[in-house]
């Protein structure tokens, strides 16, 4: 079974669930993840063994890469 390549933009909460995830499935490859704080994308980049960069773009210039989680903050009202 071919696996599909993804990335993860975001390593807040919903993020670090997809990485964990990904990591989990056996039909997909983590390849990298992303955020704008340097020290959370370090911290998921290096518990899940894959690059980590602070500037999305890295992602989009990888033509490795066939998917992306792209997981912002919510704002919950309530």
């Amino acid at each position: 079974m071919r696996k599909l390549s993804v990335s993860v933009i975001g390593c807040g909460s919903w993020g670090r669930n997809h990485a964990r995830v990904y990591k989990e499935l056996e039909n997909v490859t983590l390849i990298s993840v992303v955020d704008k704080d340097e020290t959370q994308a370090k911290e998921i980049g290096n518990r899940y063994g894959v690059e980590w960069y602070t500037d999305a773009e890295k992602v989009f210039q990888n033509s490795d890469i066939e998917a992306v989680s792209i997981c912002t903050p919510h704002n919950n009202p309530c």
